[in-house]
């Protein structure tokens, strides 16, 4: 399934992933802003968390972070520094805030792993596919000399028993 998808293939390198982070939380935060009318402070941090955790998947730890702390900024600007003007600044918005950022680094860190264990898990397919390749050919020579010998062939086991 992966295959035909291409996922597997899809690698983010250089400075695109922050650039996804970044655009991946502005939709978000868009999206968001335009859900407020709907939601009020409901979900505030429900959807970029998406943005989040996209981010660190393909990006790893540093768009992670990124879209993270972005988000965090924006969320405080756009949505909570609206609220402190018509009301106090409320315990619950700023631990809202505190869980978003915690979960944020953590989901960045798990993206951060699923990298790693994903270039590990490429390196090892390629060395299996070397020696497998390694192995065909010492069978293919093998059997070439076995096949192109004019003489019997008789092997000893370990045991000093005769193997045809």
């Amino acid at each position: 399934m992966l295959e035909k998808l291409h996922l597997s293939k899809l690698t983010l390198s250089g400075k695109s992933p922050y650039l996804f982070a970044i655009l991946a939380v502005l939709l978000m935060a868009g999206l968001r802003f335009l859900l407020q009318p709907i939601l009020h402070n409901a979900a505030l941090l429900i959807l970029p968390m998406v943005a989040v955790t996209v981010s660190a998947f393909y990006g790893g730890l540093g768009p992670g972070l990124v879209a993270t702390l972005l988000y965090v900024t924006i969320a405080w600007i756009v949505f909570i520094q609206q609220e402190i003007t018509l009301r106090p600044l409320q315990a619950d918005m700023v631990a809202g805030l505190i869980v978003f950022a915690t979960t944020g680094v953590l989901v960045s860190i798990l993206g951060k792993l699923i990298q790693q264990g994903k270039k590990y898990s490429e390196s090892l397919l390629t060395e299996l596919q070397r020696r497998n390749d390694k192995l065909r050919l010492s069978e293919l020579t093998t059997r070439a000399l076995l096949e192109a010998s004019a003489q019997g062939v008789v092997a000893v086991d370990s045991d000093g028993q005769i193997k045809i």
